[in-house]
Parts: C-alpha cells; sequence; structure tokens
C-alpha cells in the first residue's frame, strides 16, 4: 500500500482520521485496475476512482476537515491524490495552487512537494499515468494532478471539435496504437487554444482519452447511460464510470455530442477487423522505464518524402510581356505527426526563403494554406536550399534541404496554361497550338524566329515567349532542337470523372487516399490499343472503348498508395503492333501524368457549417477573383439563399478599403452567376481602389 515511505509531510498524526476507510477502499479499486491492466500497460489515472457526486463530495468534506488540523499523513494518500486530480479536473487554465488552497481551508503551500511524490508514488506502484511534454516539464509539481484530471472541462470542447474535424484523416494506421493516434492529433492541433496544445503533447494521454470517448462505447449516442462500456473490448482504456461523467459533461457543450458521434462513426469505420490496440506502437517503449522513448526511432527520409509534393514555381503575366515569379510549397501537416516538434516550429515559426535575403514565409502558413507562395524578387542559386526554418529538428531541416531545392543550371520551360499563368514542366516537350515561357540565367540579345523576349521582376533569371504554331517548319525545329527541346504529336491524358483533389493542368494531379483514378486520353489518331504502366510496375495493354470521334477514351485504375506515382500512357504507331511485355516507341504516342496521393486534410474550423466552396485555383489572387479567371461552385444543402461579403483591403492593414454584400445568391452558385454578381455589383463600386487593395476576402453565409 502506498505510504511505506517516510516524508517530511508529516507521520500518522491522525489515528482516527475519517480517511482510513477512504485508503482502504481507494487502494483495492486501484489495485484491481492495475491488475486488469497489467497485460495491456493501459496507464491508471485517479480520476477513475470510481467514486459518484455524492462519495465525491464527502470524500472532499473528509479531507478538508483533515486539513485544518495540520499537514497531511503519509498513511492516507489515496484520497489526497483523490481530491487533488478533481481539481485538475476542473482546472481552466488558471493558477492551479490558488484554486487549490481556496478550496482547501488550512493548506499551507509549503505541503506541495507531498502531492507530487504521493503521485509519483501511485505512478510507480498502480502503473499510474506520468505528465508527458515540454508543459509538464516546466510545471512538474501541478503536471501530476492535472494529468490525473484525464480531459479538464475547458478543454474537452475542444477535443471533441478536433476529433470531428480530424475525422476525414483517420485511416487504419492512425489506430495502430493509442500513442499513433494521439501524435496524429497533435499534429492536426494547430487551430486550438495554446492550452489545449500544452495539453496534446502528452501524446500518449491524448490518445487513450481519444480511443475511450471513439472506441469503448455501445452504439448508444452520446451522453446515455449505457454509452461508456464496450463489451467487446478486451481491456478498458479508461474505467467505465470515469468515461460515462467525461462524456456526459461533454455531451452539455454546444454541438460537442454531434461532433463526436460523426468523429466515433469515422472511427468505427477504420479500425473494422482490428482486434486490439496496443498503448504504444511496436518497439516504442514506456519513457518511465528507461528503455527506448517514444518517438525515438525517426521516421525514414524516404517516408517523408512521399508525404508531400515538391514545390512549384508559377509565373504570372502582370502585364503584356512582362511576368512575375510565384514560388509555391506544398502543405506540411502531413509532416506534423512524423517529426518530433515539427508542429511547435511550423506553426510559430517563420519560414526564410531562398535564403539569406530571401523574403519570409509568415509563421503557420506552410500548415494553414493549401499551397502558400510569395513572390520572388530574385531567382535562386542552382541548387540553393529554398525553405528554412530557425530552430527546426533535424528530421525537418533534413527534409527542407532534400525536397526545396532550386532547379540545376540550365534553362527552365513552363507551360502557359488556360487560367494565364506558366508552371513549370518536368519534360522538355512542346505540343502544337501551345505557348511556352523558356527561363534561363543568360539574357538572349537576338533572338530566333518564333522566339520572342519577356521581362522578368526577377533578377537573375531572363525568359523567352514561344507560341507554338500547328505546322513546324524546318528552321523552327531546328532552333528547338538548339534549345533542348522537341515538339511531341499529340497525346492528351487528364483526370476524368468526379472531380479530383487537385489538377493544375500541367501534367499533375493529386487524388485523396482510396479514391479509384479515372483518366481521360486523346490522341490525334484512332486508340486501338493503350498501354499503361504506374511506377516500376510491367506495363499493361488495354483495348479502350473511344467516345464519339474526337479519338478520346476513358479507363479506370485501382486506387494507389499514398505517395507519389507516375503513370505513363502510350498509343503505338499506326504500322506497329505492341504485345504484353513490350512497348512500341517508334512513332508512338506517349504522356505521363504525375500523381500524389494523399490523405484528406483537416478543414481550418472558422464556423463553416454546411457550406462547402470549390475554387479552381484552389488558392486564387487578388487578380485571379477580378479578371473573372477563377472557377467558382458553392453549395449549402438544404439552404435556400446565400450571401456574400466582398471585402478589399490594403497591404498592412485591417480597416477594408471597400466592402460590398451580394444578397440572394443562388444555390448552388456556379462560376457564371458569381461572375455575372461580381462584374455587376462590385466591380464598379472597387474599381477606384483595386490599384491599393493587397488581398480581397469572400465571406460566403447561408440562409434558409
Amino acid at each position: 500500500m502506498i505510504g511505506s515511505s517516510t516524508d517530511s509531510a508529516g507521520a500518522s498524526a491522525h489515528p482516527t482520521t475519517p480517511l482510513v476507510a477512504w485508503q482502504e477502499r481507494l487502494h483495492d479499486h486501484f489495485g484491481r485496475l492495475a491488475t486488469e491492466r497489467k497485460a495491456s500497460d493501459w496507464p491508471l489515472f485517479a480520476l477513475e476512482h470510481g467514486l459518484s457526486a455524492a462519495e465525491r463530495d464527502a470524500l472532499a468534506r473528509d479531507v478538508r476537515a483533515v486539513t485544518v488540523l495540520g499537514p497531511p499523513s503519509r498513511d492516507f494518500p489515496l484520497p489526497w491524490i483523490v481530491y487533488a486530480a478533481e481539481i485538475g479536473y476542473e482546472y481552466e487554465g488558471e493558477k492551479y495552487w490558488p484554486v487549490f488552497k481556496e478550496y482547501t481551508p488550512g493548506w499551507d503551500d509549503q505541503w506541495r512537494d507531498y502531492v507530487r511524490r504521493r503521485f509519483m508514488q501511485f505512478a510507480a506502484t498502480y502503473n499510474g499515468a506520468i505528465p508527458e511534454g515540454a508543459w509538464a516539464g516546466h510545471f512538474s509539481i501541478i503536471a501530476w494532478p492535472i494529468t490525473h484530471g484525464i480531459l479538464p472541462r475547458d478543454l474537452q470542447r475542444q477535443l471533441a471539435e478536433l476529433l470531428y474535424y480530424a475525422r476525414t484523416t483517420f485511416r487504419s494506421e492512425t489506430f495502430r496504437s493509442a500513442e499513433a493516434l494521439g501524435r496524429h492529433l497533435e499534429a492536426n492541433s494547430h487551430h486550438s487554444s495554446s492550452r489545449f496544445r500544452q495539453f496534446a503533447e502528452n501524446t500518449t494521454l491524448l490518445g487513450q482519452i481519444a480511443l475511450a470517448l471513439l472506441l469503448q462505447e455501445t452504439d448508444s449516442p452520446i451522453g446515455t447511460a449505457n454509452a461508456a462500456t464496450n463489451p467487446a473490448s478486451d481491456v478498458s482504456r479508461l474505467h467505465p464510470a470515469t468515461l460515462a461523467r467525461i462524456t456526459a459533461d461533454l455531451s452539455r457543450e454546444r454541438d460537442a455530442g454531434e461532433w463526436l458521434n460523426e468523429a466515433r462513426s469515422a472511427a468505427r469505420y477504420r479500425v473494422r477487423g482490428v482486434a486490439r490496440i496496443p498503448l504504444r506502437s511496436a518497439g516504442v517503449q514506456d519513457r518511465a522505464s528507461g528503455r527506448q522513448a517514444d518517438r525515438a526511432e525517426p521516421i525514414a527520409d524516404q517516408n517523408l518524402l512521399s508525404a508531400v509534393p515538391r514545390h512549384r514555381f508559377v509565373l504570372r503575366e502582370t502585364s503584356p510581356h512582362e511576368w512575375q515569379v510565384r514560388l509555391y510549397f506544398p502543405n506540411l501537416a502531413p509532416l506534423l505527426d512524423q517529426i518530433p516538434h515539427a508542429g511547435d516550429v511550423l506553426m510559430r515559426a517563420q519560414g526564410r526563403v531562398t535564403p539569406p535575403r530571401g523574403p519570409l514565409l509568415a509563421r503557420g502558413r506552410i500548415i494553414t494554406e493549401q499551397w502558400p507562395g510569395l513572390t520572388l524578387s530574385e531567382w535562386p542559386k542552382p541548387g540553393a536550399v529554398l525553405l528554412t526554418f530557425e530552430q527546426a529538428p533535424p528530421e525537418l531541416r533534413a527534409f527542407l534541404e532534400t525536397s526545396f531545392r532550386a532547379p540545376s543550371g540550365g534553362t527552365w520551360l513552363f507551360a502557359i496554361g488556360a487560367d494565364g499563368q506558366a508552371r513549370e514542366q518536368g519534360a522538355r516537350v512542346l505540343r502544337s497550338g501551345a505557348s511556352y515561357l523558356l527561363l534561363g540565367p543568360t539574357q538572349t540579345n537576338n533572338p530566333a524566329g518564333g522566339l520572342i523576349p519577356v521581362g522578368l521582376a526577377c533578377t537573375g533569371v531572363f525568359g523567352l515567349r514561344i507560341d507554338v504554331p500547328d505546322g513546324i517548319s524546318e528552321s523552327f525545329g531546328a532552333v528547338l532542337e538548339i534549345l533542348g527541346l522537341e515538339v511531341a504529336h499529340t497525346l492528351d491524358v487528364w483526370p476524368a470523372g468526379l472531380p479530383v483533389a487537385e489538377w493544375t493542368g500541367d501534367g499533375s494531379a493529386e487524388w485523396l487516399v482510396g479514391d479509384a483514378i479515372t483518366l481521360g486520353v486523346r490522341a490525334d489518331r484512332r486508340i486501338a490499343e493503350l498501354s499503361v504502366g504506374v511506377d516500376d510496375e510491367p506495363t499493361v495493354c488495354l483495348t479502350p472503348e473511344e467516345q464519339g470521334t474526337d479519338h478520346v477514351a476513358f479507363l479506370t485504375l485501382p486506387a494507389l498508395e499514398e505517395g507519389r506515382h507516375r503513370i505513363v500512357l502510350s498509343v503505338p504507331g499506326p504500322n506497329i503492333q505492341s504485345s504484353p511485355g513490350r512497348r512500341s516507341d517508334e512513332r508512338a504516342l506517349e504522356g505521363a501524368l504525375d500523381v500524389w496521393v494523399r490523405p484528406p486534410r483537416v478543414s481550418a474550423r472558422d464556423g463553416t457549417g454546411v457550406l462547402s466552396l470549390l475554387t479552381q485555383p484552389q488558392a486564387p489572387s487578388l487578380e485571379d477573383v477580378w479578371d473573372g479567371r477563377c472557377e467558382f461552385y458553392v453549395a449549402a444543402p438544404g439552404a435556400a439563399t446565400m450571401r456574400c461579403r466582398v471585402t478589399f483591403t490594403a497591404k498592412g492593414k485591417t480597416e477594408p478599403l471597400v466592402h460590398r454584400q451580394l444578397h440572394g445568391l443562388p444555390i448552388p452558385l456556379d462560376t457564371a452567376t458569381w461572375r455575372e454578381a461580381f462584374e455587376h455589383r462590385v466591380r464598379d463600386a472597387a474599381s477606384e481602389h483595386y490599384d491599393e487593395a493587397h488581398a480581397c476576402v469572400l465571406q460566403f453565409e447561408w440562409q434558409r
């Protein structure tokens, strides 16, 4: 029984204390729980005492009655531990000890260390939870009662909200252990309060609580009497009475019960067929044991490299023959649950682009925006690292240095898309009727026919525009050959079917994990046979059915694993028959698509409700909106109409230059309707402020 060792808090000064009965009862209770969980290694919390509300009040009265008589006795620690954990459960982020002292007449602050010692002994005797994380290291005493309060009331709504918005990112491997789930949730908690992020640093505790809330229940709704048990579970992750109490308190919070029900449905779908979920993943030991600590084993570089796509250079025409260079980085949120402490750096530190003199990327943008970008005034040196963060963990620094490097020397080809923007091309192949920009480190003073010099608002790089005619002359073909370019016959490949996560028109696209890949193929000849190769897998020959007379065919591939892939399609030449295992390259048409398969991202939690907004491009600029280059689709099931507030602001200012309300917009709202409303109700009113404007904010609200 706890209390066999000596300490300075006091001896058995109260032999007739009412705490004797509480000590014996709690010792038996915690002893049984510890025995039940011994094989699973799930830690035990003081809040799992199993007492009713009336019994909790009675214990508190007895503890307070004893306190006025003198310091707490080492012979009766468990009532004190439960009492301190109960105050931890009510903790709201303010000072713990002043609240403790207010609730406990006669308390002397010199006795604080008694509480920490008794909790440490509780952890050793009953396999109790041990505080983890940077916050616990700084507040080594109060971390114990707050940790053993499991989920303080002021954090319950935030956890329900996090589970709701993270539900779309749940995969089977997310539930490989409680610690893995906790790390995943911590990685997606950057929208939460600083207090919640401190709480989430203890990823094992966070995962254990989340698993209990998501899985340790029957099909009963949140808050019902039998919602806290799961007969199919081999071990309770939290004591049923404690879990019932937390879920009942949580369900009283606005929207929290519905959030939790939605998250539970998503989690149960992902863990179908999973027999048992351990506390920690294989090979990760309890840090209290002195063996290998959790998170100690670094993730392989290759796993990190496949987690996100590469950066993008994009050129925007600001005036005739004048172009601006933009650099976009992918969202790095997928790295947060793979690299320890990466979230703290990426959320709170500014990124330096093309150091040492490059622009700064505002803190948090790299994990809150899908494709954060900025304008370059100087072209980076070949092979230079494009993005750095101060105090980045070694794994993150290695990832940035490997993934984000400037293109090597030579020239760089950009294809001008339908939206007027030019995107970097991987292959140096031109298509008839298309337009391109060729960038290089040296200026061409007297370009050959067909090459038009363009200006770039970026030092260290020069550009030529190439408009490829339908018919290529011999002289023009020779010029292209000198530049290392060639003109391909037509074979277009694009995503078809349901909208994909992203398609930029430059030969790269994003799909979500689990989605089948449907492609459209168009050639300048009949598609009698189509060869398909995915990554290093053997080429498969198909006989697609053409649609119409435009030599267009469609095919569907099975869902690909998460990560980067390359799909290569080819149509044999007209006089050559290909056979399985052999691809005909002579006079064949070939097209490729770079694919990134990723899990869904957690939505920004800003009160959007059921409103859904799709735009193309996904991160439109002010110019895109103003010039009508955006494709819009807004839906709100169950709503009749919506309104949109359009606000223009100057750089560095919060007060709007001008704003307009668009009332009575139909649902769904399509591109044509949006452009007409913007043209007639916004453009004229805002035109005099456009040159001064730096940003345009669109706020949609639906109306029943």
